[in-house]
């Protein structure tokens, strides 16, 4: 962990900050809320290269791929504070929201070179019994013209319903046709590390005691932080390390990875993965990725 990167996350840590002063104020009249697609648009600076390059290596990346270049799966450091701002007026309370899972549809990685124009979107709000259901949108321009578009779901959970009513979510296996093409160790404060270089310090990630306030027997990986590690083994050693190989890679959170974890990345042929211990196993996350059409016949390095 690096102090030097705190000034660097302060926009995160001031949304953070006020997200929980406004969580303060007790329950919103839900009833009174009429739902409303919602826009905000800033530029900001990139992350400073020292940041990327320590970042990249913690996700097991090499770091002089990245000179001049962004790894686009560190977009929260840009693009949290925007999309908590399409999110002000909703009467939730903003600390309770959970990331469910994102798909992001890549070019070439953006410049670090010049600011970075950010455009978030609240697109849509399906309500439910247990959760409310967020969709965004987050676009980033570089100052070259590239591009990335994010998707994210976001959850906010209800108090619960009767657990009898309760109907059970199917889990995520890692199937047996699945190659094992990537492996990663994450350690126990692999979710404080991961907080310096995003701004996002929810104690749920690195504090024991805060975690278990939460439901979690241990703190929990970011999933971000699973994106980035998955990303950056399938580049490696599905790509031979190339820049940019995909035009699209989506993951959703299935499980609590729990810290420390050994964890591998498991790939079909139609382009699925699975972040588990073993195949059989229970999926951390789940995703698909789209090869670039000029990647479109990789040669595979499987770890199995």
């Amino acid at each position: 962990m690096n102090l030097a990167y705190i000034p660097e996350q302060l926009p995160v840590l001031m949304t953070l900050a006020r997200a929980a002063l406004s969580s303060l104020g007790g329950a919103k009249d839900e009833s009174a809320y009429t739902f409303a697609p919602k826009e905000y648009g800033t530029a900001c600076n990139p992350p400073s290269q020292n940041l990327v390059a320590d970042y990249v290596k913690s996700c097991g990346g090499n770091a002089a791929d990245y000179r001049g270049r962004l790894p686009f799966h560190l977009f929260p450091q840009w693009g949290f504070p925007a999309l908590m701002q399409t999110l002000t007026d909703l009467p939730y309370s903003l600390t309770a929201i959970m990331n469910g899972g994102c798909s992001v549809k890549l070019g070439k990685s953006l410049s670090a070179k010049g600011k970075l124009v950010v455009t978030a979107r609240l697109v849509s709000l399906d309500e439910g019994e247990r959760r409310i259901i967020l969709n965004q949108e987050l676009v980033t321009r570089d100052s070259e013209g590239n591009a990335i578009a994010v998707t994210q779901t976001s959850i906010v959970r209800r108090t619960l319903a009767p657990k009898q009513n309760k109907i059970p979510k199917a889990d995520a296996v890692v199937p047996d046709n699945a190659r094992e093409v990537a492996s990663f160790s994450a350690h126990e404060r692999s979710g404080l590390e991961y907080a310096f270089f995003s701004g996002d310090f929810n104690p749920i990630h690195y504090l024991p005691p805060y975690a278990r306030a939460f439901g979690f027997k241990r703190p929990i990986l970011h999933g971000f932080a699973q994106l980035g590690r998955v990303y950056e083994g399938l580049r490696k050693n599905i790509f031979a390390g190339v820049a940019d190989p995909l035009s699209e890679i989506s993951i959703r959170f299935e499980k609590p990875f729990f810290l420390p974890q050994v964890c591998r990345v498991f790939l079909t042929d139609d382009g699925d993965y699975y972040l588990g211990a073993a195949k059989g196993g229970l999926a951390f996350s789940t995703g698909h990725i789209t090869i670039a059409p000029a990647y479109a016949q990789p040669t595979a390095r499987s770890n199995a």
